[in-house]
């Protein structure tokens, strides 16, 4: 496996291991939070009423199924057609830096400027994948 290919897809781990964490958090939240008498199982049938810092978490872990897919799919795309540079790699593993980042913003912060600033970022290191991926199949697609 090439080096690049590595890299990146240690950066798709490093994501998976964010979004693993993160429903670990929200999950143990919850059960201290029906332990404590906080909540009643019921209310997570539709999930009403959670305190602000489970609400949080379970909005957090939400928000790992929306950006990341498509840095996933990216991702994937590149490594499948063996078309992985070390631009990419630097741009996959800023993404998941600042997804860090963004975990840490939306479930312990409460400056939500800072948290769309730092989404912002992840947007635009996505975006900047994705055309470095059109770039590569318009060039493909020409010759």
């Amino acid at each position: 496996m090439p080096l690049n290919t590595a890299l990146i897809l240690l950066a798709v781990l490093a994501q998976m291991l964010l979004t693993f964490i993160a429903y670990i958090v929200m999950v143990r939240g919850r059960f201290a939070a029906v332990r404590g008498k906080e909540m009643r199982t019921s209310q997570y049938v539709l999930v009403e009423g959670e305190p602000p810092h489970l609400a949080r978490a379970t909005n957090n872990v939400r928000n790992q199924f929306e950006l990341p897919v498509l840095f996933y799919a990216l991702v994937l795309m590149l490594v499948a057609i063996n078309r992985v540079t070390m631009l990419d790699v630097i741009l996959a593993w800023i993404f998941v830096v600042l997804r860090v980042a963004h975990y840490f913003a939306h479930t312990k912060g409460q400056d939500v400027v800072a948290r769309m600033r730092i989404f912002g970022f992840c947007l635009l290191a996505v975006i900047a994948l994705a055309i470095h991926a059109l770039i590569i199949v318009l060039g493909e697609a020409v010759l």
